[in-house]
C-alpha cells in the first residue's frame, strides 16, 4: 500500500503552523478594532468623554483587551444609587 501526497501534507501543515501566531495576531487586532468601534458607537453621549475614553491595546501576541478607565462608566453601564433615592 502506498499513500501519495502524504509529503505535501506534511509540508502544507508545517507552514500553516509556522504562520500561525502572526495571521492570529492580524485577526485579532482587525476584531479588536471593530469591537472598539461598535462599543464606541453604543456608549452613551453627554459629554462625549467617556465615549472618546475607549482604548485598545496587545496584551500579548494572542491576547487582546479593550477598555475604558473612566471611574464612573460602571455607574453608566449598571446604574446607581442617590441617597435621595
Amino acid at each position: 500500500m502506498k499513500i501519495e501526497g502524504l509529503d505535501k501534507l506534511v509540508k502544507t501543515l508545517d507552514n500553516s503552523s509556522k504562520k500561525f501566531n502572526s495571521e492570529a495576531s492580524k485577526s485579532l487586532d482587525n476584531v479588536s478594532s471593530k469591537l472598539l468601534r461598535k462599543v464606541k458607537l453604543k456608549t452613551p453621549v453627554d459629554t462625549g468623554v467617556l465615549r472618546s475614553s475607549w482604548q485598545h491595546k496587545k496584551v500579548s501576541e494572542l491576547v487582546r483587551v479593550v477598555y475604558n478607565n473612566k471611574h464612573y462608566g460602571v455607574h453608566v453601564e449598571y446604574g446607581h444609587r442617590t441617597r435621595g433615592g
